[in-house]
């Protein structure tokens, strides 16, 4: 039922943070009406399994109905049983760019002590340079690796096929993704979204079903795929306890 604290099911905010390195930030806004819901918490007796999603608009799914049927809450929604609670926190914010993703999952890693974390190697939202996508991936990989040291399994996802209209920059993506697709064969999880929603093409496009109408975002049936792919891996983890 609805949450008594605030008399319905979920209410989005928003704070500013302390950006300057000066004064504290705002405090949280509570008018912010831009996502109906950032995840989803089961309260249960019973202890359950928390998912932390890092990134950008792919991660939070901005397209998707409501914006909030992105893969990650369809996938621990879908798992959720009163006798295994999965719960979803949704990191993943329109516009971030790597550094603003990362800095911002870190502190969730930390803070919120999620046991899985899927975290984005990239963004479209910074330069589309060899160096950049060199410095994105290092950050995935702290994530990554702090993620670990608090018991935290990481799962990488690769990058969306973003880039159809822009084949110099769907050379550097797809780089990237052979640097996360290498990590997964060294034992890491990978969510391979470039595979499930990439026609295979080169540059690589969305299949047209996929298609939030921009070439960019997935759309609803999208989203879906997704977290049919993502829902076996979470079980395995769960299994493994």
């Amino acid at each position: 039922g609805p949450d008594t604290a605030i008399g319905r099911f979920h209410r989005g905010f928003s704070a500013p943070g302390n950006q300057t390195g000066g004064e504290e930030g705002g405090p949280p806004d509570p008018a912010d009406r831009m996502f109906a819901c950032h995840g989803v918490q089961y309260l249960s007796p019973t202890p359950g399994l928390s998912v932390i999603g890092i990134g950008d608009s792919i991660i939070q799914s901005s397209c998707s109905t409501g914006e909030i049927s992105g893969f990650g809450i369809r996938a621990c929604v879908a798992l959720s049983s009163p006798a295994r609670p999965v719960s979803y926190v949704n990191e993943g914010f329109p516009g971030r760019n790597s550094l603003n993703f990362c800095a911002n999952g870190l502190w969730g890693i930390e803070a919120l002590r999620p046991q899985v974390a899927i975290i984005a190697p990239w963004s479209q939202n910074e330069p589309w340079t060899i160096e950049m996508a060199d410095i994105a991936f290092g950050r995935a990989v702290a994530v990554m690796d702090a993620a670990r040291r608090h018991g935290c399994v990481p799962i990488l996802t690769t990058t969306a096929p973003v880039f159809v209209r822009h084949p110099e920059a769907d050379a550097i993506r797809r780089r990237t993704n052979d640097r996360v697709r290498a990590v997964g064969r060294g034992g890491v999880a990978v969510l391979d979204v470039d595979a499930i929603w990439g026609t295979g093409s080169c540059p690589n496009a969305y299949r047209p079903e996929y298609d939030a109408d921009d070439q960019t975002h997935p759309n609803d049936r999208a989203c879906a795929a997704a977290a049919k792919v993502l829902a076996p891996m979470l079980t395995r983890i769960i299994d493994r306890g």
